[in-house]
This record gives structure tokens, C-alpha cells and sequence, in this order.
């Protein structure tokens, strides 16, 4: 599969299958969560260990050690900053993991997304810049969403 990239030129995207070292990152997940939940907002600076689950509105910025999840309906406003980051919801800023990002197919982004590795299903929208691999040299991961929450 190939997809058009900035600057107009065209670069192959791999599909991957999923072995047992590239797990999701909601099935990875383990201890402690703070959420965030439906109809609930909250405004500042969120920083911490864990896991962080927000279902409702952020509007802030976070450097958290651990799984950020803007689950579907969440919405964040404001930089994200973690080990890995799940999105299912809205993102309005730039995303930077450490480690990986998951993107479902009801993600939507506006701002730059960087990870190590990054993983996008199909529907998911950026509007901004994607940047992959330690000098945003991998290309994302491709995957069709078979699980439906």
C-alpha cells in the first residue's frame, strides 16, 4: 500500500501483523488508572505515573509516565506528552510518545503526532504532521480495526 506524503511523492506503508511483541496497548495495560470520565473537564497541567484514561474534555498539557487513552468521545486540547498514547477520541495539539502511538479509526488529530512507532487503523485522521521511528524514518503501521468497543 502506498500513501501520498508531504511534498506530493508517494511511500510504501507496511501492513504488520500483530505478534506478541507489538501488542496493542489496551491489552498491555496494567495497575493504577486516573480517569477522566464522560462529561467531566479538566483544565492545567497533568503529570504523573500510571495509566490516564479520559473519556470526558482535557484542556492542558501532560507529560505522563505511563499510557495516555483519549478514549472515543474524549477530546484533549493542549500538548500530550507520555510513554505510549492510545486515541480513539479528538486531539487538538501535538502527541509525542516515547514509545508508541495507536490511532483507531474514530481518532482525530490536529497537530503533529510523534512516536517511535506509531500505528494508524483505518479512518483515523491527522491534520498536521506524522513523525515515526527515531528520525521519523519507519513508516506508520497500517491496520484495519476489527474490534469494535
Amino acid at each position: 500500500m502506498a500513501t501520498l506524503v508531504e511534498g506530493g511523492s508517494w511511500r510504501d506503508v507496511r501492513r504488520t501483523p500483530v505478534g506478541s511483541e507489538r501488542r496493542r496497548l489496551s491489552d498491555r495495560q496494567t495497575g493504577a488508572m486516573t480517569v477522566v470520565a464522560a462529561g467531566a473537564r479538566f483544565e492545567g497541567r497533568l503529570s504523573g505515573k500510571g495509566a490516564v484514561i479520559v473519556s470526558g474534555q482535557v484542556i492542558g498539557e501532560c507529560d505522563f509516565a505511563g499510557t495516555v487513552t483519549i478514549a472515543d468521545g474524549g477530546h484533549w486540547e493542549g500538548r500530550l506528552h507520555a510513554d505510549d498514547v492510545m486515541i480513539a477520541g479528538r486531539v487538538a495539539g501535538d502527541v509525542v510518545a516515547r514509545g508508541r502511538v495507536e490511532m483507531g479509526q474514530r481518532a482525530q488529530v490536529t497537530g503533529t503526532v510523534t512516536g517511535l512507532s506509531v500505528a494508524i487503523a483505518e479512518g483515523a485522521v491527522i491534520e498536521g504532521e506524522l513523525r515515526a521511528g527515531a528520525r521519523g524514518e519507519d513508516a506508520p503501521v497500517v491496520f484495519s480495526e476489527k474490534r469494535h468497543r
